[in-house]
């Protein structure tokens, strides 16, 4: 196993907004950078929280499997919800993703630039990681 964290990059997600990796492998941990809701193909950003949270976790499960991972090794989320008052929207929006609770999960709200109604940031740890040839 390495010793050393493993960048990782994929097309099928939004590249870094700055000096930074979609994600970091170190071992069998994968952690994943805030995602927002833009799609990886146009960077078209959905009207609602709803949207937008679908999006960010269809980029998140995007850069897991780069990583030789998937959503059900993710162990727990972060959320950054611009208004609160959508926190049920952001609840049925995450269920089918993480059935009966199956992640530990953050959520706060903080300012995010216009039109952006949430971030997503996740934890995933896998013992099915194999290194790269």
């Amino acid at each position: 196993m390495s010793s050393s964290p493993i960048p990782i990059f994929t097309p099928n997600a939004p590249p870094p907004a700055g000096p930074y990796s979609q994600a970091v492998r170190f071992g069998s941990s994968i952690q994943v950078s805030g995602q927002l809701g833009f799609d990886p193909i146009d960077f078209s950003l959905g009207p609602d929280v709803f949207t937008q949270t679908t999006q960010a976790l269809q980029n998140i499960s995007a850069i897991l499997h780069a990583a030789g991972a998937a959503l059900g090794d993710v162990v727990m989320i972060r959320v950054y919800l611009s208004e609160l008052s959508d926190f049920p929207k952001l609840n049925e929006a995450l269920a089918p993703w993480f059935p009966q609770g199956g992640v530990a999960r953050t959520t706060v709200q903080v300012t995010l630039p216009p039109n952006v109604f949430v971030e997503i940031d996740a934890m995933a740890v896998s013992s099915s990681i194999t290194e790269p040839s």
